[in-house]
């Protein structure tokens, strides 16, 4: 499975997270993080590669996605996020709801967000674990004069167990039933970036009968996908033997 990444352009406060979405057993694993404090993103983004290089030496294959407003705003800087990202090799793309086209950043897209990601939660996976799992490495990088010093945290698994805070202003008139998580907290732009990864990557709230069997295939070896293809086919002719016997 490919290293999901999300990226979030706080001012001067920005974050990366780090996830994997396992299909076949219905999980959402968080892998790590790294939050920014005091410092822009130019000296951010090498930093964070270097740690992601020393924590997945493996990864092959990363999905990046980020907050959209890195493709058009200044955050700071006098290139956008994006096209900074992409000088250093980071190929994450503005996340976008798939359906309505509408951008991370729109209410509705990022409350869908937000109760897929509590929906893991609460769930068990399909090997009654879990469906919700976090790996407590979250390091915070601040500056001291002209270097980083790395700090571990826990404001990673702080965030998920204090969950959101929620903003006391009035829903506005175009989504009355939403309300928007407050901002400005040590935590949003942790939750925002995991936010992000699951619009991007469009993980659902819960994989289909044929999704699931669509996934178990793919992950499994040769002589599995065997297996399940000959279980599929003798539960049709089953199916089919039923109708010829009680036709309606």
């Amino acid at each position: 499975y490919p290293l999901l990444e999300g990226w979030d352009f706080g001012r001067q406060k920005p974050a990366v997270v780090w996830a994997q979405y396992i299909a076949h057993l219905c999980e959402l694993r968080i892998l790590g993080a790294v939050k920014g404090s005091e410092v822009y993103l130019e000296s951010f983004a090498p930093a964070v590669l270097a740690i992601r290089r020393r924590l997945f030496p493996q990864a092959s294959e990363i999905h990046g996605w980020c907050d959209p407003t890195g493709a058009v705003g200044n955050q700071g800087m006098e290139q956008t996020a994006v096209s900074l990202l992409r000088q250093l090799g980071v190929t994450a793309q503005p996340a976008r709801d798939s359906e309505s086209k509408r951008d991370a950043n729109d209410p509705e897209v990022r409350d869908k967000a937000i109760q897929t990601i509590a929906g893991y939660m609460l769930r068990t996976n399909t090997q009654g674990l879990p469906a919700f799992q976090v790996a407590p490495q979250c390091i915070e990088l601040k500056r001291e004069g002209a270097i980083f010093i790395e700090q571990p945290s826990d404001i990673l698994v702080t965030a998920f167990e204090a969950g959101y805070v929620w903003s006391e202003k009035a829903a506005s008139e175009a989504t009355p039933n939403i309300t928007k998580p407050q901002k400005g907290t040590p935590y949003d732009d942790l939750m925002n970036s995991l936010e992000y990864i699951v619009i991007g990557e469009r993980i659902p709230l819960a994989l289909t009968v044929g999704q699931l069997a669509q996934a178990t295939a793919q992950y499994q070896t040769a002589p599995q996908r065997d297996a399940l293809r000959q279980q599929i086919e003798a539960r049709k002719a089953l199916r089919e033997a039923q109708r010829d016997d009680h036709p309606t």
